[in-house]
């Protein structure tokens, strides 16, 4: 009986341990293709109104940055804030009244923003 659960233990470790050697590793996606100039009012500004400066998130008297405005959303992104949220995954959180995640298009266009400058235009 003893051997059976040290056997039971083994195998379920085996297969824990399969199932983590399997996922994709952090640095494994395709680069993103910047080469289409982003601007700040037409790109950027819907996704941030959508996702980002909701109610009780990213606007006027939020602690942690107000979105609705280019200065404060410049200042996350001189700050490494910005990219590091987005590419994390950290944000949208998932206790958020929007959406619970950025589509992989929504996270290259502001990518492509931050690497291009992230200008107001």
């Amino acid at each position: 009986m003893r051997n059976q659960k040290l056997m039971f233990l083994f195998t379920l470790l085996a297969i824990v341990s399969l199932a983590y050697s399997c996922k994709d590793d952090e640095g494994s996606e395709e680069p993103i293709d910047c080469s289409v100039e982003r601007s700040y009012s037409s790109d950027v500004v819907p996704i941030v109104s959508a996702t980002c400066a909701i109610p009780n998130c990213h606007v006027s008297g939020f602690n942690f940055g107000d979105y609705t405005s280019y200065d404060d959303l410049k200042a996350q992104d001189d700050m490494n804030l910005l990219r590091s949220e987005i590419e994390s995954g950290a944000m949208p959180p998932s206790n958020t009244a929007g959406p619970k995640e950025l589509t992989d298009s929504q996270k290259a266009i502001l990518l492509c923003w931050i690497e291009q400058g992230a200008l107001n235009n």
